[in-house]
């Protein structure tokens, strides 16, 4: 009789294909992990530019109109009633820019009779039409 001789280098019993098992699984979700956090990483670093970019683009399209003064009036109250609709409500803001275009003093007085050119807030500007010049739909 022959006997046959097996090598038992090439033949992996039932524990050892267990132990590869389980290290084939955390390998696989090492592997997603990774990814997971990549993602998560990209996704995070692109919200970061996106709001980095949305904080330096103006905000506001702004129109200009002439308005001359009458007897009474103050630049507070004349910019507050042409800007009723701009959301920050803080009209001090626009009340140092319309000093500084029409030459007034920190005090702001006008005189009646006088033309000045006040800013008018109108509406948001989307960052994509600031940068590409289109139009927000």
């Amino acid at each position: 009789m022959r006997t046959i001789v097996v090598q038992h280098s090439n033949i992996r019993s039932k524990k050892q294909k267990r132990k590869i098992n389980i290290h084939q699984k955390q390998r696989r979700r090492i592997n997603i992990y990774r990814v997971v956090r990549t993602f998560l990483m990209v996704f995070m670093m692109t919200l970061c530019v996106l709001a980095f970019i949305y904080a330096w683009c103006p905000k506001y399209e702004v129109k200009y109109v002439s308005y001359q003064a009458q007897k009474g009036d103050t630049m507070y109250s004349v910019v507050k009633e042409f800007n009723k609709h701009y959301p920050n409500k803080d009209i001090r803001d626009l009340l140092s820019y319309v000093r500084q275009e029409n030459g007034l003093d920190s005090a702001g007085r006008i005189q009646a009779g006088e033309t000045y050119r006040i800013p008018v807030i109108q509406r948001r500007i989307s960052f994509f039409e600031y940068y590409f010049g289109g139009e927000d739909k």
